[in-house]
């Protein structure tokens, strides 16, 4: 299972810190991956949610661990460009990453590739899926080992 921490958060909800590149090298080094806000705003990246906040290298995008979700079509191509493992969606119930997991929102169902977004706010049934998204990643990683 892939558990990975929504927006850098691993136990509950932290607003001011999510996004931000120290707090999602926190819930790296706890183990997690973490799915992160990525935006393309003059000529560089960065991460934050509604708007493009931190800026961030390249490098730190790269990282096998970062989910890479594109705020803007600008990010998604640059990201491209540079072979991160990224997504995009809004509404969407299910999006393809570009490495071909199944992002899912709001999906009753998941499959051996499926990442469950946020499944403390559905009813997502993740037993047989790939992995994970979470900001209480470290209370489903508890569940499941306990």
């Amino acid at each position: 299972m892939i558990y990975i921490a929504h927006r850098g958060n691993y136990n509950g909800i932290n607003k001011d810190d999510e996004n931000h590149p120290d707090y999602i090298l926190v819930a790296l080094a706890k183990g997690y991956d973490a799915e992160i806000d990525v935006w393309w705003h003059k000529n560089q990246f960065y991460l934050g949610h509604d708007e493009p906040t931190h800026p961030v290298v390249p490098s730190f995008i790269l990282n096998r661990h970062m989910w890479c979700h594109a705020k803007n079509i600008e990010a998604l191509e640059e990201m491209f460009y540079f072979n991160a493992h990224c997504f995009m969606h809004d509404q969407d119930m299910a999006t393809l990453t570009s490495e071909n997991f199944i992002w899912t929102y709001r999906m009753k169902e998941s499959t051996p590739r499926s990442i469950c977004v946020l499944p403390e706010r559905t009813e997502q049934d993740f037993k047989n899926a790939a992995g994970i998204c979470s900001d209480l990643v470290e209370k489903y990683k508890n569940d499941q080992t306990s």
